[in-house]
């Protein structure tokens, strides 16, 4: 029997996540702009050949390594999911995170709860990308954003054409000049452009430009939910 180490492994994630693996391959890593519900079957489809091996199943632990049956590491996953304490952790190629509900959990249970992404995200305490930015992302969102508020710009008196066609030049410059990323702080000079346009901009699109759910949370969900339905049967 396999006799697990929860300090040791939970310690180990966690350094793994702060060295930031980036091992979503291109073609998972273009997925980002698709639907979510196309997101999940482009995994279904990654995952077509995986197989689930149970390493250990307990009262107090399930064990799942998924992985090709050619036996490559690529896109292995080792999910371990406590289920007294209500973590999932998840470490491989596609990197690491831990998730906590805080309360006695199934697998069954939890295959549901990872199904809806932003409630599975939403449990992350540490992960190794939350969100992915790309440049052609945050040019999109910022021409979205032009757009919409040029169409607003006769509820703005103190602000010209001239004045608008600057702010808009100034975001993207300084956007192409900052590392962009979750919970990174914006420079002041942006923030004093975004509340021209929206006071309370940090709730607005003005606060998640260039942002996309990273693949390999969408790959982590329906891995588990894979993996379970070949060891557990899974749930409808």
């Amino acid at each position: 029997m396999t006799i697990i180490n929860e300090k040791f492994i939970i310690s180990n994630v966690i350094v793994s996540i702060t060295q930031n693996h980036t091992n979503v391959k291109e073609n998972d890593h273009m997925n980002r702009h698709k639907p979510i519900e196309e997101q999940k079957q482009a995994a279904r489809a990654r995952f077509a050949n995986h197989k689930a091996t149970v390493v250990q199943q307990d009262e107090n632990f399930l064990i799942m390594d998924w992985r090709h049956i050619s036996g490559t590491s690529d896109y292995f996953v080792r999910y371990i999911l406590d289920l007294k304490l209500g973590q999932l952790i998840v470490t491989g190629d596609l990197g690491d995170s831990i998730a906590c509900w805080y309360n006695a959990v199934t697998p069954e249970n939890m295959s549901r709860y990872v199904r809806d992404i932003n409630y599975y995200m939403g449990k992350l305490k540490a992960t190794s990308d939350r969100y992915d930015y790309d440049w052609e992302d945050i040019k999109a969102d910022i021409d979205a954003l032009e757009k919409e508020y040029r169409e607003m710009l006769d509820d703005y008196e103190d602000i010209t054409e001239e004045d608008f066609e600057e702010d808009f030049e100034n975001i993207r410059n300084i956007f192409d000049e900052i590392n962009v990323g979750y919970g990174v702080n914006y420079p002041t000079e942006l923030i004093e452009i975004f509340e021209k346009y929206n006071t309370d901009w940090w709730e607005s699109a003005f606060a998640d430009i260039g942002q996309r759910i990273s693949p390999r949370i969408v790959l982590w969900s329906v891995g588990f939910q894979m993996a379970w339905e070949q060891v557990g049967g899974g749930c409808e």
